[in-house]
């Protein structure tokens, strides 16, 4: 049971990493985005 639940915990703990570099993924795309769009 402990063994099932600490792979279960490692594997929560990567898929909200991967969440949270991909908003900074998105916030930084669309960061870059308006700036472009601003200097236009």
């Amino acid at each position: 049971m402990r063994s099932n639940e600490a792979l279960g915990g490692m594997a929560t703990l990567s898929v909200v990493a991967e969440g949270q570099n991909g908003a900074v993924a998105v916030v930084g795309s669309l960061y870059v985005t308006g700036t472009r769009q601003a200097e236009e």
